[in-house]
């Protein structure tokens, strides 16, 4: 059983309720940057905690229940490093006999994605841009939090393709559905459409790909929907004005007798 314990992967302790160590296998001396565990019973337990009010919580779900399964920390090793871990504890009379995960790398990859997520929904806001899912085999249809925005909905609101149409303008339903329909035979999906959400009419320009499935079944698209409304009113009022000139040349021209 010892053997068992000196030679696991899992950081292995026994303490008292005051954070003083009688126990710690090779696994975890290694974890903490000790270089005996000799050393690490010395310099005990309440310097591992990054924060002393995380380890207060923990003792008292375990005064409570008696054990602790998966309590997620943030410690500090013997060099200064910082290292995320999972604690499983169980209460022994005065002690506490416990098992320690490592779980850094996870725990910045989460935090990496999340940073990632973050920037990715402040550009999606900059641009007026967001993106989207739909599972073809569901009918299921995924916004990101923009595209929310765009068509003037509470977010996590339920969604479908169904749910999309209704909201595109009668003129411009036909050709969405048309384009979306050969975009499932393989088509190129490139669109400008107006929507009318919320009292306002809004034109979005939208990008899609389908991916297919060994047999050639289309199922699942991912797209992009932007909303191109300033840049529609924009080129409305150029086309007003070169009408406009474009009168006003004939008048002169008539005036003039040409």
């Amino acid at each position: 059983y010892r053997g068992l314990i000196d030679n696991s992967m899992v950081g292995v302790f026994t303490s008292n309720i005051k954070g003083e160590l009688v126990f710690v296998n090779d696994a975890m001396v290694e974890m903490y940057d000790f270089d005996s565990p000799e050393h690490m019973m010395a310099d005990g337990s309440l310097s591992r905690w990054s924060d002393p009010n995380q380890r207060k919580k923990m003792l008292g779900l375990l005064n409570e229940h008696g054990i602790v399964t998966n309590f997620e920390a943030e410690t500090i090793t013997n060099t200064g490093r910082h290292i995320y871990v999972l604690f499983s504890v169980k209460l022994l009379g005065e002690n506490i006999f416990g098992m320690v995960m490592d779980i850094t790398d996870r725990k910045e990859m989460e935090l990496l994605l999340e940073k990632g997520s973050n920037h990715l929904r402040r550009a999606q806001e900059v641009a007026n841009a967001g993106s989207w899912e739909l599972n073809l085999k569901s009918g299921k249809l995924f916004w990101s939090d923009e595209v929310y925005r765009i068509f003037n909905l509470s977010l996590g609101s339920p969604l479908s393709y169904e749910d999309f149409l209704k909201v595109v303008l009668p003129e411009d339903r036909g050709h969405v559905e048309r384009s979306w329909q050969a975009a499932l035979r393989g088509a190129p999906y490139d669109i400008e459409h107006r929507i009318h959400v919320s009292g306002e009419v809004k034109w979005l320009r939208e990008k899609a790909e389908v991916e297919f499935d060994g047999t050639g079944r289309a199922v699942r698209g991912i797209g992009t929907v932007q909303d191109i409304t300033e840049r529609k009113q924009a080129e409305q009022k150029i086309i007003d004005y070169q009408q406009r000139l474009k009168a006003l040349a004939h008048q002169l021209r008539a005036n003039s007798g040409l």
